[in-house]
């Protein structure tokens, strides 16, 4: 698709692809908030000052806006590997620096561009870091689209700026206006210290930062799994795919405590989360889009609970990307163990790529399926 900006357009594609031709790679959100750097160009240049850009997935914000230099930090893998592809298919330069990992410190910034993420959780984390690096007369504008409003969006612009206005809908979006940014609690702290601290069911404590899957607790899906989750003696090594913050992990670590274990997410902060939660049980984490060419075909299990929501959209072809790359890296004779929405229907997918499937377990609203190589 393509987004216009003061008289060009620039083409803007969905990373990975995807098979539904109805998700787009930018919304009226993403638009709206062009219009207003446009409205706003006079007193904004390259020159005048540091542009920040948070939560543009694909980067319909970073590309057209380039020539202002923006630094937008990545919180996926594949959100990295999207703007730096479309920064290079308009023909533009793409700099490491300007795409840092999330958990880095902010740069200083004059202006803040953000979408607002559907986890808001996720969104003051993001907007207390934004306003610790912002001067007095710094300003952000925060995109939403009108139908996923909730008033404690105020209420979190309200702990972190003195001044929120919103702007009349446009296409069905609207933006957040903020100025007058105070210095949150944790300005200078390190990021890790806005992780949630969670007491499990067995006692056991647990860290995971905010917008990390199933926030809160172990959702259903996951819980259904554990307790069917069994480990025979020769699968010695092992990948956790979608890892989360680690919970599957660790229940793999408690019935195969000789086993090489690894954990793989889209989400650097999930990725981090896991790190935290399995230190010391020698575990490897990895954050990466997916397990194709991790280590060839070495595995002996993958075990997912696979993601399809992604914000506000459902994309069913990225778990069926990831059935792919798990077969890829499985050895001969290998399994992956999923659980599911029994709705999805994945059973007839995977037999098109596995030599066999099998239920293990099911109930009113999922099922559990092993599929050998």
């Amino acid at each position: 698709m393509s987004i216009e900006f003061q008289g060009r357009k620039y083409t803007i594609r969905r990373h990975p692809p995807s098979g539904d031709r109805s998700l787009r790679a930018s919304s009226a959100a993403d638009e709206h908030l062009l219009r207003y750097m446009e409205s706003e160009s006079e007193s904004f240049g390259s020159e005048t000052g540091h542009l920040l850009i948070l939560h543009d997935r694909f980067g319909a914000l970073t590309v057209p806006l380039h020539h202002l230099m923006p630094v937008c930090p990545v919180f996926l893998k594949s959100q990295e590997l999207s703007i730096r592809t479309n920064i290079e298919a308009n023909g533009l330069s793409a700099d490491d620096n300007a795409l840092p990992p999330v958990l880095k410190p902010f740069p200083p910034a004059d202006r803040v561009l953000m979408r607002i993420p559907k986890s808001l959780d996720l969104f003051r984390f993001t907007l207390s870091r934004a306003a610790s690096v912002m001067p007095e007369t710094g300003t952000a504008a925060a995109g939403f689209m009108t139908r996923h409003f909730s008033p404690r969006i105020l209420r979190i612009a309200g702990e972190f700026f003195a001044e929120a206005e919103q702007t009349r809908a446009w296409k069905k979006s609207r933006l957040l206006l903020l100025r007058e940014p105070r210095k949150p609690l944790m300005s200078g702290k390190a990021p890790a210290e806005g992780m949630d601290i969670l007491k499990l069911e067995d006692g056991s404590i647990h860290h995971q930062y905010p917008g990390v899957f199933s926030a809160g607790g172990v959702d259903a899906a996951t819980s259904f799994l554990l307790e069917n989750l069994t480990v025979d003696r020769e699968h010695r090594k092992i990948l956790d795919l979608g890892c989360g913050s680690g919970i599957i992990a660790l229940a793999l670590r408690r019935k195969a405590p000789e086993a090489d274990i690894h954990l793989l997410d889209d989400s650097l902060l999930a990725v981090e989360s896991a790190r935290r939660n399995t230190e010391g049980t020698g575990m490897n984490c990895h954050w990466r889009d997916g397990p194709s060419g991790l280590a060839g075909s070495s595995f002996d299990m993958v075990v997912t609970n696979p993601p399809f929501h992604f914000e506000h959209d459902i994309d069913i072809s990225v778990p069926l990307r990831l059935f792919h790359e798990s077969r890829d890296i499985l050895r001969p004779g290998g399994v992956l163990l999923l659980v599911a929405n029994r709705h999805l229907n994945y059973r007839t997918r995977i037999r098109k790529l596995f030599a066999s499937v099998d239920e293990v377990a099911s109930n009113r609203r999922f099922e559990i399926l092993l599929a050998r190589k």
